[in-house]
């Protein structure tokens, strides 16, 4: 089965990820990974008396492999006003769980050794390395 959005937020969390990679280059940065439960944008769900955001919001960096750009688009936070400033920046985007699931799905699916597994490697190799130290 391949791994939703919402999994891979969950893994990366554990091990202090803060970025979920596709198969093919594209960075996406959940804000929600490094923001407090307050700084969050979008629906919160209460699933199993768990708060969960059900729109992503997140920073999208394409790759030139990066595909089907006009699956997210429409859901940009960024609107310049007349003097050209906006308060997000191109590439901040608040997305249903559903599109950003497709998005991922176009683009190869999820990377789960960049997303989980080297963020994982360095937790471990910092805990030994504590832990061979004394501390």
């Amino acid at each position: 089965m391949e791994m939703t959005i919402r999994k891979a937020i969950e893994e990366a969390r554990k091990y202090g990820g803060r970025s979920i990679y596709t198969n093919n280059g594209t960075e996406i940065i959940p804000l929600e990974l490094g923001a407090s439960e307050y700084d969050s944008i979008g629906k919160i769900k209460m699933i199993n008396g768990k708060k969960v955001y059900r729109e992503i919001f997140c920073v999208v960096k394409p790759s030139a492999r990066t595909r089907y750009m006009d699956v997210i688009e429409k859901y940009s936070m960024y609107f310049p006003d007349e003097k050209g400033y906006s308060y997000f920046r191109k590439g901040d985007y608040v997305i249903p769980e559903r599109d950003m699931n497709l998005f991922i799905s176009l683009n190869g699916g999820i990377d789960e050794y960049l997303t989980i597994s080297a963020p994982y490697y360095m937790w471990s190799d910092m805990m030994n390395a504590m832990k061979e130290y004394g501390f």
